[in-house]
């Protein structure tokens, strides 16, 4: 890989602090656990289903995108975040450094033409 740092310090603290936050909100069994880190994991795929189900009504509904669905599109995503953060707590990891690992790999892979519309 690459020794860029892609995310830049205040980048860095940015995530920090959101995944700070959501600890400080996280109330669910066996924290620190490996039940905690179940818990966390099928509520992140919870969340992602109500972000799909948001948009399978604007589907639904012709391609309907009114300002309520929208915002609660908004809420379901930061449901995501929240869950995701919290399985970065569970499983150890940085969420800045999950975030730039996934940025790098997509880089390399642009780098190599591997990303493709198809």
């Amino acid at each position: 890989m690459t020794d860029i740092d892609y995310l830049g310090p205040q980048g860095r603290d940015a995530f920090l602090n959101f995944q700070h936050l959501a600890r400080a909100t996280a109330v669910y069994p066996g924290r620190g656990f490996m039940v905690g880190k179940m818990y966390a994991a099928l509520g992140l795929c919870g969340e992602s289903g109500e972000v799909a189900e948001q948009v399978k009504k604007m589907w639904r509904n012709e391609g309907e995108v009114s300002p309520e669905r929208t915002a609660a599109v908004k809420d379901e995503l930061g449901d995501v975040m929240w869950y995701v953060a919290v399985c970065c707590e569970e499983w150890g990891f940085s969420l800045g450094d999950v975030c730039e690992a996934v940025i790098q790999k997509l880089q390399v892979r642009q780098a190599e033409g591997g990303l493709k519309h198809e």
